[in-house]
């Protein structure tokens, strides 16, 4: 083996190891590697024993570091579970009362729950006479376009602007207390998320998954408050 003397060992072991690895998995489909395998046990210049007795040692190396992985894994899921636990309340409390406050300070106009059947039908409006219709056909000659004309009018769209007044300053004081716990919270579940990641693991799948659905809630909100324009809404989060 070639100089220095530790190297030429080292790569030794590591041929041995390659051999007898090679040997158990392929032994059966290639009869004569056994003769490979029995003239390295009884070589005098191969110490074939000690690269098993090596390659048994790596393999309980490897499943106690394992070990300790997986334990140090669960430790950190009970701990980020009991974390979650305490803060569970208050982060629901705090998704619900920026929904609320949002609602207050651009209340919705148009009732989800009214059907198509409140709307009124064509039966209500007044029916069209020949004359009526003869002027309208004379006011489409008149400016260039059809009844099967498609006509686009682009309306700029704004994000709603909230001016603070006397009877909207709570609500504007609620929101801005409730965001800047929202974005702590969401910073939190990110932290929480990254450590339990980096152990891995099917036992953590679940806590994981609620984690990611719980942050991308309280993301959502707090898109929800940053779309909202408040009259010195960003001097208080500051």
């Amino acid at each position: 083996m070639p100089a220095p003397k530790e190297a030429s060992n080292a790569l030794k072991i590591e041929t041995l190891k390659l051999v007898k690895k090679w040997h158990q998995k392929f032994a059966f489909a290639y009869p004569k590697l056994n003769y490979t395998v029995q003239f390295l046990r009884s070589s005098k210049s191969f110490n074939f024993e000690e690269a098993d007795a090596q390659l048994e040692a790596e393999r309980v190396r490897a499943e106690e570091a394992q070990q300790r992985l997986e334990a140090r894994g669960r430790r950190c899921l009970e701990l980020v579970t009991n974390q979650m636990n305490e803060k569970r309340d208050d982060i629901e409390r705090c998704i619900h009362e920026a929904r609320n406050a949002l609602e207050l300070l651009v209340p919705k106009f148009v009732d989800p729950n009214d059907s198509v059947a409140d709307c009124p039908s064509e039966s209500s409006f007044p029916t069209t006479n020949v004359s009526s219709l003869r002027k309208d056909a004379e006011q489409e000659v008149l400016h260039a376009y059809t009844d099967i004309d498609t006509i686009s009018v682009v309306i700029p769209s704004k994000l709603p602007s909230i001016k603070r007044t006397d009877a909207n300053e709570p609500i504007i004081g609620t929101l801005v207390d409730t965001l800047k716990l929202l974005r702590f919270y969401e910073k939190f579940i990110a932290k929480s998320l990254k450590k339990l990641v980096s152990f891995g693991g099917r036992y953590m799948e679940k806590t994981i998954k609620e984690l990611v659905e719980l942050k991308g809630r309280v993301t959502l909100e707090i898109e929800r408050c940053d779309e909202l324009k408040v009259e010195g809404l960003a001097k208080k989060l500051d």
